[in-house]
């Protein structure tokens, strides 16, 4: 093989990893918008739960007031187990919310 052979072959190899080195930093860049778009949609979720509990204290602090004189003690009760029932099922939500996030960012963490 003559020199400019060897130069053509070298240069068609050059090639060929510049343009698996650009599809790789394409495809990193895809999973790093994809991760920030999952942590920003994360942190509304988690946002969005802590104004529900927020709420959820007023409600109850209101409640508790507004109680004192006019429910009796069976009545308050009922309600704060309704209460306490509402709570847990926004905590279960909450929690499959957070466990489909944590798999979906495993996977993430897999395919890379």
């Amino acid at each position: 093989m003559t020199e400019l052979e060897w130069i053509a072959i070298g240069t068609i190899i050059g090639v060929i990893a510049l343009a698996i080195a650009v599809i790789k930093l394409y495809l990193e860049r895809e999973t790093s918008k994809q991760l920030r778009k999952l942590v920003e949609s994360l942190s509304k979720v988690v946002y969005s739960y802590h104004n529900e509990v927020g709420q959820l204290r007023r409600e109850i602090q209101t409640l508790r007031s507004e109680t004192k004189d006019t429910k009796s003690a069976e009545e308050r009760r009922i309600e704060l187990e309704r209460q306490k029932l509402a709570q847990r099922e926004r905590q279960t939500e909450w929690q499959k919310i957070r466990d489909i996030a944590k798999g979906i960012g495993w996977i993430l963490d897999r395919t890379e």
